[in-house]
C-alpha cells in the first residue's frame, strides 16, 4: 500500500508511525502533530513547481516531515535512506541534531549551529520553520526551560543570517524567504523572554 502513495505522502505515514508513541513535551499532544505542521509550512514555502539541481518539492516536503525521526527515534540514516532514497536521506540527516553528542549543552549548540551555517538555503529555512513551530509550542514548558531555548532561538537566527561576514549573499528568493524567518524566528524568541525586541534586531535588518 505505502509503495503507492506520493512521495510526501509516503514520509508522513511513515513519519506518524515512527512517531506514533511519543508525545510533545509542550502541551502532551502527539508528536506527530510536530512533524505534519513542519511539512505543510515547508509546502507553502516552496512552491510546488520549485526545481534545484540538488532536490524538488517533493524531497523537501518529504525531508520536512521526516526531520526527526533520526534525531527522536530509533530508525537510521539507513532506514531513511533504504525507504527514501538518498537525497531525502540527506535532507533528514541535514536536519538531525547529534543526539548522541557528550557535553555541555551550550557547547553541542555552538557545535549544531556552526553545522548548519555549512548547509545550503533550502536546510535553513526548513530549520526555520521547525524552530518557530517549536517556539509557538513554549506556552506549556517550564520558565526556566523556555528562557534557555528562546536564547539558544536568537543565537540560531543569527548565525543563520550571518554565518560568513565576508560572504556575498545572493539576493534570490530563498535568500529573502530565509532573511525573514530568521526575522520571526528572533522576533518569537525575544517576545518569550519579555525583552523589547527592536532593541535587539538592528543586526538583522540590515
Amino acid at each position: 500500500m505505502i509503495a503507492n502513495m506520493s512521495l510526501v505522502d509516503k514520509a508522513l505515514t511513515f513519519a506518524a508511525e515512527a512517531h506514533k508513541d511519543q508525545r510533545r513535551k509542550s502541551g502532551n499532544s502527539p508528536y506527530f502533530a510536530h512533524c505534519a505542521r513542519v511539512a505543510f509550512a515547508t509546502a507553502q514555502a516552496f512552491v510546488p513547481t520549485y526545481e534545484h539541481n540538488f532536490w524538488s518539492w517533493d524531497h523537501l516536503v518529504a525531508g520536512a516531515a521526516l526531520h526527526d525521526v533520526i534525531e527522536d527515534t530509533e530508525y537510521t540514516y539507513d532506514n531513511i535512506r533504504d525507504m527514501f532514497g538518498d537525497q531525502i536521506a540527506q535532507i533528514v540527516e541535514a536536519l538531525t541534531n547529534e543526539k548522541n553528542q557528550p557535553g555541555i549543552r551550550a557547547v553541542r549548540k555552538f557545535m549544531d549551529r556552526q553545522r548548519l551555517c555549512a548547509m545550503r538555503t533550502e536546510i535553513k529555512i526548513i530549520k526555520c520553520i521547525d524552530r518557530l513551530d517549536n517556539l509557538g509550542e513554549m506556552g506549556h514548558i517550564d520558565e526556566k526551560f523556555q528562557v534557555m531555548y528562546a536564547m539558544e532561538s536568537i543565537d540560531l537566527a543569527h548565525a543563520l543570517w550571518f554565518p560568513d561576514p565576508f560572504r556575498v549573499r545572493r539576493q534570490d528568493d530563498n535568500e529573502q524567504m530565509l532573511h525573514g524567518l530568521c526575522l520571526e524566528v528572533s522576533k518569537t524568541a525575544h517576545s518569550l523572554l519579555a525583552i523589547p525586541v527592536m532593541e535587539k534586531l538592528d543586526v538583522l535588518q540590515k
